[in-house]
């Protein structure tokens, strides 16, 4: 599927709308080229993983 430059733009803009960039804070992980194992959640501070009560 390949997406317009355009779209990609729109999308940078509703993400920094939705998440304000402090980056500083919060290092952002590479999702894409990150292989996870087990559940994502989304917390305050970004994804986190599920860690279950054993």
């Amino acid at each position: 599927m390949a997406i317009s430059l355009q779209s990609l733009e729109t999308i940078k803009k509703m993400q920094s709308m939705i998440d304000p960039p402090d980056t500083d804070k919060i290092k952002r992980l590479p999702l894409i080229n990150a292989n996870f194992e087990g559940t994502l959640v989304l917390t305050n501070q970004g994804l986190k993983p599920l860690i279950p009560d054993e």
